[in-house]
């Protein structure tokens, strides 16, 4: 932290603080003005046809399509790409003790609760995207994917998919509710590749 120092004036900790603000305003006119360009590019990119990929930023729409897929892991659904995640709610309430500005004891009750993951994983694999002219391989390994949501259930411990595909045991504090969440890209999904 700054601190007044005595050999530096008034009117030099201003020009400071107006040269680091000028830069940070800087930054961030940098930083917005990327992002803008970055979505004006992939807004107003056409999309291809499979036969007329080149080298160089493409744009593709069509299916998913892969001869031995994947299983969901929550959902059993057919796919070439899925995230799962399994979230814990959990909750407690505690008593503390603490010095008030007069130096007296006081005790307040606290109360917190939140989500945490228990377990999560996903999987992918090398495979086709299809439109009516041809196929082509995509990777999806490294990439940002958006999958569609196949699975959202929030449910409690009499529920299948608690122990079901959920772990065994329950955290600290646990108010016996999971959250099983999972995206995918499922087989003869339409879906957009830029690349």
């Amino acid at each position: 932290m700054l601190g007044y120092h005595r050999s530096m004036s008034p009117l030099a900790w201003t020009a400071l603080f107006a040269v680091l603000g000028s830069g940070i305003a800087g930054a961030c006119l940098v930083f917005g003005m990327s992002r803008e360009l970055r979505w004006r590019l992939i807004a107003d990119l056409p999309t291809s046809k499979t036969t007329g990929v080149f080298i160089g930023l493409v744009e593709l729409k069509g299916t998913a399509e892969l001869d031995a897929p994947l299983q969901c892991h929550l959902c059993d659904r057919t796919c070439v790409w899925h995230r799962w995640t399994i979230a814990e709610h959990w909750s407690k309430t505690e008593t503390e003790t603490y010095r008030d500005a007069q130096g007296r004891s006081r005790t307040r009750t606290k109360h917190s609760s939140g989500w945490t993951t228990v377990d999560s994983g996903g999987d992918a694999l090398p495979f086709h995207l299809r439109d009516d002219y041809g196929a082509v391989q995509v990777i999806p390994d490294g990439a940002d994917v958006d999958g569609v949501e196949v699975l959202g259930v929030d449910c409690d411990s009499s529920h299948p998919l608690y122990y079901g595909k959920g772990p065994p045991g329950a955290i600290m504090h646990s108010d016996h509710r999971r959250r099983f969440t999972e995206s995918a890209i499922p087989i003869d999904q339409p879906l957009f590749v830029n690349g």
